[in-house]
């Protein structure tokens, strides 16, 4: 985009900017560690990043292994001014961050998310960006070895690009 390759990396999806033509790492965000992350079976597979231009500057959104959205603006990778709002847990920036177990409707642990012996969601994809909507999908445990019979439903979220507002949920069962 820009002339710049954004990409992630490693387990703990580090959001990478980096120089094509020279390899240079140019800047790089990397979430603070938590419980979330840690048990997260996704946290292999990162699938990349989703990009926006929102007023006329650029934006990369990630979806992290702990289930947490971020916005980092294109040029410098420090977390968007204005948007969502703060986590609870250590080292988490004040601003550039949605929750987005906050607006699933169930009880959870900033830190630790949804007890597991009530369900688990992650996601190993980026959300999309569609009319200045980010769109959060999500994981569950792979289709093997399921550990559970029962789970919290995968349900779809959509976010304002621009302030991290949460706009609507689309329940996948009715």
């Amino acid at each position: 985009i820009d002339g710049v390759l954004y990409t992630v990396a490693g387990e703990r999806r580090w959001v990478v900017a980096i120089d094509p033509n020279s390899g240079e790492t140019l800047w790089t965000y990397r979430e603070p560690y938590t419980g979330r992350y840690e048990y997260s079976m996704r946290k292999d597979y990162g699938k990349g990043i989703a990009y926006a231009e929102i007023d006329g500057r650029g934006v990369i959104y990630i979806v992290s292994p702990g289930f947490f959205l971020t916005a980092l603006d294109a040029k410098t990778g420090r977390p968007l001014e204005g948007f969502g709002k703060p986590v609870p847990v250590d080292g988490f920036p004040e601003t550039g961050v949605v929750d987005l177990l906050a607006d699933l409707g169930h009880e959870y642990d900033p830190d630790q998310g949804i007890p597991l012996e009530r369900g688990y969601i992650t996601s190993s994809s980026p959300p999309i960006v569609v009319n200045g909507v980010v769109v959060a999908g999500n994981s569950h445990e792979q289709g093997y070895n399921q550990s559970r019979i029962e789970n919290v439903p995968g349900d779809i979220l959509g976010y304002d690009a621009k302030t991290g507002e949460f706009l609507w949920k689309f329940n996948v069962i009715p």
